[in-house]
């Protein structure tokens, strides 16, 4: 009988120290996964700080080539929203000095029998700043390819989707050419003038700086007039100095004592 009871005591002492290991396990556990969220959490501040950085850089690079006189380039496409390899317009627009010289709006003859409506809206007879012309595609093409080529610099907004269209497409010379320039996004400079790495669409940034005209968006040439009109304003004076990494508190947020704006009013 005393054996048996020193039996189940040992046997006790056994699953209290299982408990007690499993619970330490669990600790360690629990311990390790909150590192890894600071890692994390490290990792996406110091990816805010270089983001914000290089917007800032290009805001910079934008005004002084303004400020220089360049001739810039912005355009944009309207793909079939079925097949992005089908552009079906294009649409570009030129400025100096900060005056827009020139814009063009082209449906491309070979597409022309194919539509959008369903997911994109179909504008493609509202142009607004001209009178629209209808090109075959290769025509197209080598029209834009010259653009690019007598430009300083391009400009889009949220360019990186038109530069898809042009590789699902297959025209490799227009993105050899733009290689070879210099981009300012519209978007990223909204970003680095606001200080918030929030993107936001055309139509919300034209809104931002009183650009009227904003009827009949996914029409190319409208777009491309609109996106220039927009850099324009935006490579204006500057309304605020660049933030420094002292701006940045230990979360990585900005210090909002110097934004002027409110952070809770964000469109997308």
């Amino acid at each position: 009988s005393t054996q048996s009871t020193w039996e189940a005591v040992v046997s006790t002492q056994s699953t209290w120290e299982a408990v007690v290991s499993t619970q330490s396990t669990w600790e360690a556990v629990v311990s390790t996964q909150s590192t890894w969220e600071a890692v994390v959490s490290t990792q996406s501040t110091w990816e805010a700080v270089v983001s914000t950085q290089s917007t800032w850089e290009e805001l910079a690079a934008s005004r002084d080539a303004h400020a220089a006189g360049a001739r810039f380039l912005a355009f944009d496409l309207e793909a079939h929203e079925f097949n992005h390899s089908r552009i079906l317009e294009i649409g570009y627009s030129v400025a100096v000095g900060g005056t827009i010289t020139k814009v063009e709006h082209i449906v491309v003859a070979d597409h022309q029998r194919f539509h959008n409506g369903r997911h994109v809206p179909d504008n493609r007879w509202m142009f607004a700043f001209g009178k629209t012309r209808i090109v075959p595609l290769l025509a197209s093409q080598l029209e834009l390819l010259d653009e690019i080529h007598h430009a300083d610099y391009i400009v889009g907004h949220a360019l990186e989707s038109d530069i898809g269209f042009l590789g699902k497409a297959g025209w490799g010379e227009v993105l050899e050419a733009l290689d070879l320039k210099r981009i300012f996004d519209t978007q990223r400079l909204d970003c680095a003038i606001r200080r918030d790495l929030l993107k936001r669409s055309l139509e919300t940034v034209g809104k931002d700086v009183n650009i009227k005209s904003l009827e009949y968006l996914h029409n190319a040439g409208n777009d491309a007039y609109i996106t220039m009109d927009v850099f324009v304003h935006l490579v204006g004076p500057p309304e605020k100095e660049p933030p420094t990494l002292e701006e940045y508190d230990e979360d990585g947020e900005q210090d909002q004592a110097e934004d002027d704006g409110d952070p809770t009013a964000r469109e997308q």
